[in-house]
């Protein structure tokens, strides 16, 4: 879902809309939906882990 929300760029919200809810439940009957806080969230979590990613390629690319 965060793919689709960052590559789409689309609210947060949108995935607490009940429309949204209803055609992903009719989808996937079991589907577990996360709240626009966790999408947020999870989405700084990777962002970070990223950038420090990021950052220690770099620093290993400049020692060469």
């Amino acid at each position: 879902m965060i793919h689709w929300i960052v590559a789409d760029d689309q609210p947060f919200v949108t995935i607490e809309k009940e429309e949204f809810r209803e055609i992903i439940k009719y989808l996937w009957p079991d589907a577990s939906i996360p709240t626009a806080d966790t999408i947020r969230s999870d989405l700084n979590t990777n962002f970070t882990k990223l950038k420090t990613h990021v950052k220690e390629t770099l620093q290993v690319s400049n020692l060469i």
